[in-house]
């Protein structure tokens, strides 16, 4: 997976991690491409990326970027209230249903209040459930293609694979392992 300039390979063997590696590098070179070795990571099995610690067949955010939530306090103005969904949207992906619960966060983050937000008991429970709900250890797991999966659309005609079966033991209840417009499964 490539992203800017970073490259993370994953492989469920060695042997695979080695190979993948070799095809890598010489797309790189065939591109010209250099890698500056102090920089290179090879053969771990967890890695920070994008934001995220990634490895194991698991992903969660990072632990510094949960405290940071955890320890926010209630936002005076418009511009931290809009910081606080911005860090936790980040995540959304880590949180059931956030969409509804930010909903009255994102309202009044809306340019037609004021700079000095109108902070209420609502958007106090919103601001507080998505804090636990991030700072609950979220993780999420790879999908197991032999268990069954569940089709659910939004309202923006797309549709998200779930599997419920992947997280017996953990926190989140969701995890969208790919995410296409509905026409395509409809077809």
């Amino acid at each position: 997976m490539a992203y800017l300039d970073d490259i993370a390979v994953f492989s469920h063997s060695w042997e695979e991690h080695v190979n993948h590696l070799g095809h890598v590098l010489k797309a790189l070179e065939k591109a010209n491409l250099t890698m500056k070795a102090s920089k290179c990571q090879i053969g771990q099995s967890k890695v920070v990326y994008l934001g995220h610690e990634v490895g194991g067949g698991e992903i969660r955010p990072l632990l510094s970027k949960i405290e940071a939530v955890q320890n926010w306090t209630t936002p005076p103005t418009q511009t931290q209230e809009k910081a606080f969904l911005g860090l936790t949207g980040y995540y959304r992906n880590f949180i059931e249903n956030y969409g509804t619960i930010a909903s009255p966060l994102n309202v009044i983050s809306s340019p037609k209040f004021s700079k000095k937000i109108r902070w209420n008991e609502e958007c106090n429970q919103a601001f507080e459930n998505l804090k636990k709900a991030l700072c609950q250890a979220p993780v999420l797991r790879a999908p197991d293609y032999h268990q069954t999966f569940i089709v659910q659309t939004d309202a923006y005609n797309l549709c998200a694979v779930k599997n419920p079966s992947l997280y017996y033991g953990f926190p989140m209840g969701h995890h969208f392992e790919c995410i296409f417009p509905l026409s395509d499964v409809m077809s």
